[in-house]
């Protein structure tokens, strides 16, 4: 590259300013590590003023099932295993200053109920199994105020194709949630 070219890019500071006259002007902060953004704290204790609150996850993940749904016939009669994954948001700061497990997911609950769900009538599609997955949340947790759930068939059978798994991601907000 041309040294004209590699000079033209640089901005250049006005003659007699200093470096630190420079940075001042700037209105990026010189080694601001988040690029400027608040912060998780300070937008949660903005929020809190306003009467909004950001939601609290919790997670399971690679929940691992038998069941028998699909569309094919063998998928029907011998079954194959799903792995589920469930994201659900609530506000969970009673839980937390109360350190009681009634106020909060239980999600050994959450578990049992994907089970039952999973290993229960077989359906055709994925997107009906996490919907389901996702109202039966909704209907056990009152304070589950969204949904996140992904179901993967490992080693899905598509002729002539290879791949790891075919996944489907339902999201879903409470039907009564108006925030």
């Amino acid at each position: 590259m041309p040294a004209e070219a590699q000079h033209a890019s640089v901005p250049r500071r006005p003659r007699g300013a200093s470096s630190a006259s420079a940075h001042r002007q700037s209105s990026t902060p010189r080694h601001s590590r988040d690029g400027g953004n608040p912060g998780p704290q300070r937008a949660d204790r903005e929020a809190d003023r306003e009467g909004q609150h950001s939601l609290d996850t919790v997670s399971l993940r690679g929940i691992v099932l038998y069941g028998y749904h699909g569309v094919r016939p063998e998928e029907r009669t011998l079954g194959q295993r799903f792995v589920v994954d469930v994201d659900m948001q609530a506000d969970l700061r009673d839980a937390a200053a109360s350190d009681a497990l009634d106020r909060t997911v239980d999600y050994s609950q959450v578990y049992a109920r994907v089970a039952q769900i999973v290993n229960g009538e077989p359906v055709d599609l994925l997107e009906t199994l996490g919907d389901r997955i996702a109202r039966a949340v909704f209907a056990d947790f009152p304070q589950v105020r969204s949904a996140k759930v992904r179901i993967a068939k490992p080693g899905v059978a598509i002729p002539g194709a290879a791949l790891r798994e075919a996944a489907v991601t339902i999201r879903r907000q409470r039907p009564d949630d108006t925030a």
